[in-house]
């Protein structure tokens, strides 16, 4: 076995163990979305056509953008990255933006160049829309933040390679690709879009069985709220799940089965995330 990636958040190195023993078996996805994650990463950055960029002076260098509405596993995602790429002794930098003028001492494009150095590398910044959502002309409200443009300017100047760096991906997320900004979705800056859906009816039903039958207790039957949910997150099925056991011991006193309180729960919950229109006497 070769030698392990490392990882940096920011330019502080850390213990990689909390990444690379990130447990794969407990997630879904959908079919080939690890597959395409892992092509377009580890096997972009180490595979056969690393070599031929190589062999040609090219360093292999990508910009991938995992989108998709809050809750269906982006930030998941992007450590299944991290832990293959350290897998494979490839080096991990995770960059923190949400409080980018409180937490970053240096620019963004100082940044993003030292991260590059550790090559081969995966740069990973989640919530890239905080940042790069689409501009603002000024108006008496005020416009664009100060670190907003900045971010944004020198971001771009990275992907397009204005200073020379070497192989590296990097990989954001945004939870709606209709709200960045136009220049950071031209041809190649990022060149490869993944779209991040909720789960499928068989999905739902697994995560909802998994999630109810912990410690190999019974559950409820979930085929009802498999059919109502249509349309939701990852997240809002373990929210289900974590609500209605809440109801349940309330009422029971322990975690019985009580598939009217289930069925119940899943109704007030599928009106809370609109996916079932409230009903009024």
């Amino acid at each position: 076995m070769g030698t392990s990636g490392s990882v940096w958040k920011g330019d502080r190195l850390v213990d990689a163990d909390e990444w690379s023993q990130l447990d794969e078996s407990a997630f879904l996805f959908a079919d080939g979305l690890i597959t395409s994650l892992e092509e377009n990463t580890v096997k972009f950055l180490k595979g056969e056509l690393a070599a031929l960029l190589s062999s040609w002076g090219v360093p292999p260098r990508r910009g991938l953008l995992l989108h998709g509405r809050p809750g269906n596993g982006k930030t998941i995602l992007g450590r299944v990255a991290a832990k293959r790429s350290i897998d494979a002794g490839i080096n991990v930098v995770y960059l923190d933006v949400k409080n980018l003028s409180l937490s970053w001492e240096m620019d963004v494009g100082d940044q993003l160049h030292l991260a590059a150095s550790r090559s081969p590398v995966v740069i990973i910044i989640d919530d890239i829309d905080i940042h790069c959502g689409k501009r603002i002309e000024d108006t008496d409200t005020g416009g664009d933040s100060k670190e907003r443009q900045q971010f944004l300017a020198e971001l771009l100047e990275f992907l397009d390679g204005v200073e020379p760096v070497q192989g590296y991906v990097l990989l954001t997320t945004a939870n709606s690709i209709e709200q960045l900004d136009a220049a950071l979705l031209r041809a190649g800056r990022p060149d490869v879009h993944i779209e991040v859906n909720g789960p499928p009816a068989d999905h739902r039903k697994k995560l909802l069985e998994r999630a109810m039958a912990k410690d190999g207790l019974s559950h409820p039957d979930v085929s009802g709220a498999v059919a109502l949910l249509e349309g939701c997150s990852y997240a809002d099925l373990a929210e289900l799940a974590r609500r209605y056991k809440i109801t349940v011991v309330a009422k029971h006193k322990t975690l019985a089965v009580d598939q009217g309180l289930f069925d119940s729960t899943t109704r007030r919950y599928a009106q809370d995330i609109g996916l079932l229109e409230t009903t009024t006497s």
